[in-house]
């Protein structure tokens, strides 16, 4: 029984940290500029495509630490063009055989693979926050996003920061669909489902709180998972009901209000 508990929350957790290193950038980019980008998806597939065209010329044999690279690059990549260069067919990689196998906790079974994104979510949480709240870029961020008028008479140059963090969540999609190409059918259709679960996340956890979204992950994974296993006949459906749920409950999310923190 606590090994079947234990399988149902790192389950949770990794649908969690997948979720938000989808919603990690989009989360920042609204924080900033306050408008939904409806192209983070289109992002998160052709770091995807990047990740699995790097993998397949190496034949598949890659370690993790060139796994971890490999999704670096396809940050670094910018619908219909992945069509005409990828074709219509869906791919799939498998991944690094250091990432094949299995980890005992107790009497549950935890796949590596699984563990590892886990790491890379928590990584990119304590990444973004501590540039958000412990840079001085984070906080001419923070000052851009509340109050951009204030901070061009300051002298702050407003235009690059809003560069420079379009930049970065455009990266960091990348570096989810780099990241997570191992988990999914590599497909043009790939970032629409993705990018509404990043859309729920970033609700519940407050529209520009990275910190909020991070939780909402967490929160939100655990709730799938619990009703996947428990009501496997209406698989997703979870999400849906947390979703609803959180908004009747905190309806300005687990941060309570639209900026970066």
């Amino acid at each position: 029984m606590l090994g079947d508990l234990t399988s149902i929350v790192f389950e949770g957790l990794t649908w969690g940290m997948a979720t938000f290193l989808v919603a990690a950038g989009l989360t920042l980019v609204f924080g900033i500029l306050h408008i939904l980008n409806f192209s983070h998806g289109a992002f998160f597939m052709v770091g995807a495509y990047v990740a699995f065209t790097l993998i397949s010329r190496l034949a598949g044999d890659v370690s993790v630490w060139e796994y971890v690279a490999i999704a670096l690059a396809a940050a670094l990549a910018v619908d219909g063009a992945a069509k005409l260069v990828w074709g219509l067919s869906p791919q799939s990689v498998s991944p690094p055989d250091a990432l094949g196998g299995a980890v005992m906790l107790g009497d549950a079974v935890i796949p590596s693979y699984d563990l590892f994104v886990i790491l890379c979510g928590v990584a990119v949480f304590a990444g973004l926050d501590l540039l958000i709240h412990r840079t001085g870029f984070g906080q001419l961020v923070q000052a851009v996003g509340m109050d951009p008028w204030t901070a061009r008479l300051l002298g702050v140059n407003v235009g690059a920061i809003y560069t420079i963090t379009l930049m970065i969540g455009f990266g960091l999609a990348g570096l989810a669909g780099g990241l997570l190409v191992a988990n999914q059918s590599v497909e043009t259709g790939m970032g629409d489902i993705v990018i509404i679960q990043a859309f729920g996340v970033i609700i519940v956890g407050g529209t520009g709180s990275v910190r909020g979204a991070f939780f909402a992950a967490i929160l939100l994974g655990v709730v799938q998972a619990f009703g996947n296993a428990y009501v496997p006949s209406y698989p997703g459906i979870f999400f849906f009901i947390g979703l609803g749920a959180m908004l009747l409950i905190r309806p300005g999310g687990l941060a309570g209000r639209e900026a970066v923190a």
